[in-house]
């Protein structure tokens, strides 16, 4: 409605009888709700899109709206402080709930890491943001040694294979081990005593950002780095395809009942499987209009009413014998 205010207010000086323009107060009002709204718009594009996006998009979106929810209920006017403060009741409700996947996605975002999520909870919570930070690192690496454990029983998995020099006749000679061998040994062992090995998840972390206004394929990137880092692509994988929204965006914030009734609610997870693909097979692909399929359907309606003109005719002949 924003976009028609010089419209309205012509029409108001045009027309005498016109006496439904808004005022200037409530021209006002309108704008501020607009401003108020504009991270709740974000996040339901986000959330709702047919081909939903990777987990890591979801938390500065989240992030922005609890912040303006913050915001508003400390220092907006009186009429939108009231509506924050119960938009913030039913926020916290799922923010606590979720908060710390949300981050853990965002720090495998290599546009964001860990620093990103330090930033938002210091202005999210103020002081206490260390101990909030703190909570999500050791989440974040307590999730990461399951991976660790499963890379390293396929590890010694492999060391159980009998090894090829004990396959060896004992009396096959070998030749001697020169003493600058052994010392290049010794460096070796003197580097793994002296420097202790980091995690994949630790240099990962430690490696420079790429550039934020970058348009990045996460999921491409970590395809191309799980040699690297396959510990950490492997959680990566399982963390960036968890879907956020599980309800129609329009029930929200909503003060009414669910859209969803009582049965379709409690359908089995078989059945809602089987209607999402279903949905997805005839809906998906018909995104542009196929011109083979047009010309069909064309020529079947041409048929179809062809056929309805013979048979009037026909009546009508017949009534005239």
């Amino acid at each position: 409605m924003l976009d028609y205010k010089r419209d309205f207010q012509h029409l108001e000086l045009l027309d005498s009888n016109f006496k439904t323009c808004p005022s200037t107060v409530e021209w006002d009002r309108l704008d501020i709700i607009a401003k108020f709204l504009a991270p709740f718009y974000d996040i339901t594009c986000a959330f709702s899109g047919t081909k939903y996006p990777t987990s890591n998009l979801f938390f500065p979106c989240v992030s922005t709206a609890y912040t303006s929810l913050k915001h508003e209920r400390l220092h907006g006017i009186e009429y939108i402080r009231n509506i924050a403060t119960r938009m913030l009741v039913k926020f916290e409700k799922y923010w606590f709930d979720f908060c710390d996947i949300l981050a853990i996605a965002v720090i495998l975002d290599p546009r964001y890491k860990f620093t990103f999520v330090e930033w938002c909870y210091k202005k999210l919570y103020g002081g206490d943001y260390i101990s909030e930070t703190k909570k999500v690192r050791d989440k974040l690496f307590a999730l990461f040694s399951n991976y660790e454990k499963v890379d390293l029983q396929t590890t010694g998995d492999m060391s159980s294979l009998p090894s090829v020099s004990s396959q060896v006749d004992s009396s096959t000679s070998f030749p001697s081990i020169t003493k600058s061998q052994f010392l290049q040994d010794y460096n070796s062992f003197e580097e793994e005593i002296t420097m202790p090995k980091k995690s994949q998840l630790e240099m990962y972390l430690e490696e420079q950002k790429i550039d934020r206004k970058v348009k990045l394929d996460v999921l491409h990137f970590w395809k191309g780095n799980q040699y690297r880092f396959p510990e950490v692509a492997a959680m990566a994988r399982d963390v960036l395809c968890i879907p956020i929204s599980t309800i129609s965006s329009e029930s929200a914030f909503s003060n009414s009942g669910r859209i969803l009734d009582q049965y379709r609610s409690a359908l089995k997870p078989d059945i809602v499987e089987a209607l999402v693909c279903s949905k997805d097979w005839l809906y998906g692909n018909n995104v542009l209009p196929d011109p083979e399929l047009d010309g069909v359907t064309e020529d079947i309606m041409n048929l179809g009413i062809t056929e309805i003109d013979s048979e009037d005719a026909k009546c009508s002949a017949n009534r005239v014998a």
